[in-house]
């Protein structure tokens, strides 16, 4: 039964009428999304690393925004560790400490999950001498 208005004529303006009802929205970049929703640079920086998702990929938007309330949630979180505190317990060389710091752009007394900084580290410690990857022959 479709719903009717006021003057009850089918109301065609409905949200059951809609034509776009039943189809996901394509896909965007990350960066898209980022812009769209208006997200910190930070938080997405850190979102991409848990998710491992690289530049110009590409991803529906419901994903995007559950990935980033995620992180959010978990980030508010009182008992997120400082990156020092990381760091220490994690007990990570003070020279590759400064080093992720300055690869991720991170201030010292910035709290992001244990996933986030872990990964970070990871990255860095993987990453390629020269920071461009080489394929051998």
């Amino acid at each position: 039964m479709s719903k009717e208005n006021e003057n009850n004529q089918p109301d065609n303006n409905s949200a059951d009428n809609h034509p776009d009802k039943g189809k996901e929205k394509p896909a965007l970049a990350i960066e898209e999304h980022q812009k769209n929703l208006n997200i910190d640079a930070s938080d997405f920086e850190s979102v991409k690393k848990i998710k491992g998702w690289k530049g110009g990929e590409k991803v529906p938007e419901e994903v995007f925004q559950k990935a980033i309330e995620e992180y959010l949630k978990a980030s508010k979180k009182e008992n997120v560790p400082t990156i020092e505190e990381h760091a220490k317990n994690l007990k990570v060389d003070v020279p590759i400490f400064a080093a992720v710091m300055q690869s991720n752009k991170w201030a010292s007394g910035k709290r992001v999950p244990k996933a986030v900084f872990e990964k970070a580290v990871k990255d860095f410690l993987n990453a390629p001498m020269g920071g461009k990857n080489v394929t051998r022959n």
